[in-house]
């Protein structure tokens, strides 16, 4: 979850609050793997939604989450 947090603009993350988080593991990665984090941020009239992929070297997807900020 770490990885999500850090993958959000500073902006973001200091001007809202996340209100909600979803997560759905699909495969482990170990210390010394490299990964990437992938964040598509949406606005609506309220809140940002945004979406998250975690992927390894390989690009097999490890993680995927959406997380809403108001």
């Amino acid at each position: 979850v770490s990885w999500i947090i850090e993958s959000i603009p500073l902006d973001l993350a200091l001007n809202y609050e996340m209100r909600e988080i979803t997560v759905v593991y699909k495969k482990e990665t170990y210390y010394g793997h490299r990964i990437k984090v992938h964040t598509k941020i949406e606005k609506s009239q309220t809140r940002y939604i945004c979406t998250h992929d975690i992927i390894n070297e390989d690009g097999e997807e490890l993680t995927l989450a959406t997380t809403y900020w108001e």
